[in-house]
């Protein structure tokens, strides 16, 4: 049956950029990098963390006032930009401009109130240097397209954020805390470590079904094809905290793939990976339950009359996990799928304003 592979060249990018090469290509974005940004929705000033690998953008951005990160995704074309940007499941808010000369600039809209604004975002060149992105992405097909005819492949994408030297604090720490969670020795560059794991992922994919017929091939193309992405990213950086988000998905046949985000916070000071027990007391932690579901409640307006499995979750009380971060204003938890509720919810995060937190809870 090796006679139905075809060998493809997967591409590689691992870009490293200096400061001088950064502001050379900032009017063209590059095949891969990270960008600061900061700027104005209207009249209300935003903080942007955008991570481009090929022609796709992704990142977080926070309202200053608020700083509570939301998910954002879209597309580069030329200087075009579009942006959509997620709360659960649902698209909430997207913007449209033009990325040029180290400025984003255009129309935001928000989908449920269907009003529009004009935004003004400015790449900060300095924090920008701080980090690269780092990915590596592929694909294989176990035979050729026949016309039209969707045929079985698997697609890997591995990328990170990774700290430069010109990071002013906290860079030892933080390349420490990222090389365990991706598991990459040390020594080892990402590049390399995610280029190895690639190959690895779609030769094994090969070998498996290489005694599969055409046939069937064509037959089942959902039960033989996989999908394997991971992607570590800036979520909010200030000069003691960085939050990391570590977005999963893995796809292995049958009706959907399974996803999720794991969050962790970085004392850029201290070194150390926030714990709840750095964050809270034992009164406040025990507190928890209770403000999980009643913030749970206000997201996701549930009347009082209904319980919190009436609202769709399995049971009706919240437990706190250990998947959570921490921003100036915020302590938010995060649920992936089939945890507390179901697939169709999506992951649900769950944000408690600190200032809920206050009377003795947060550790001073």
């Amino acid at each position: 049956m090796r006679g139905l592979f075809t060998r493809k060249t997967c591409h590689l990018v691992a870009c490293l950029f200096i400061a001088g090469l950064f502001r050379s290509l900032v009017a063209q974005p590059a095949a891969s990098r990270y960008t600061y940004f900061s700027g104005t929705i209207g009249t209300v000033p935003i903080i942007m963390h955008l991570h481009q690998y090929g022609d796709k953008v992704s990142g977080y951005y926070y309202y200053q006032k608020q700083q509570q990160p939301i998910s954002c995704r879209g597309t580069v074309s030329k200087d075009s930009l579009h942006l959509d940007a997620y709360l659960g499941t649902a698209i909430d808010e997207a913007f449209d401009g033009i990325w040029k000369a180290g400025q984003f600039q255009g129309k935001w809209t928000n989908n449920a109130k269907q009003s529009g604004l004009s935004f003004t975002l400015q790449a900060n060149a300095a924090k920008s240097d701080q980090f690269v992105y780092i990915f590596t992405e592929g694909s294989k097909k176990l035979i050729e397209n026949k016309g039209k005819a969707e045929v079985p492949a698997a697609d890997y994408l591995e990328g990170t954020i990774w700290p430069t030297e010109r990071m002013a604090t906290g860079q030892e720490a933080l390349t420490g805390v990222i090389r365990k969670k991706l598991k990459i020795p040390a020594g080892a560059t990402p590049g390399n470590v995610f280029l190895q794991r690639r190959k690895a992922y779609l030769a094994a994919y090969v070998k498996e079904n290489a005694g599969v017929s055409q046939k069937e091939l064509l037959e089942s193309v959902g039960q033989y094809s996989l999908s394997s992405q991971s992607n570590l990213q800036l979520v909010y950086w200030s000069d003691q905290y960085a939050v990391l988000a570590l977005s999963s998905y893995e796809y292995t046949g049958g009706a959907h793939g399974n996803y999720g985000t794991d969050y962790t916070t970085v004392d850029l000071k201290t070194g150390k990976v926030v714990s709840l027990a750095d964050i809270l007391t034992p009164v406040g932690r025990q507190k928890l339950p209770a403000l999980l579901a009643a913030n749970f409640r206000k997201q996701y307006a549930v009347k009082s009359s209904e319980t919190l499995q009436q609202a769709g979750l399995f049971d009706n009380s919240i437990k706190p996990n250990s998947n959570f971060y921490l921003t100036g204003t915020t302590l938010t938890f995060c649920y992936t799928p089939y945890e507390i509720g179901p697939y169709a919810m999506g992951e649900i995060q769950i944000p408690i304003p600190l200032s809920q937190l206050a009377g003795g809870l947060v550790k001073p």
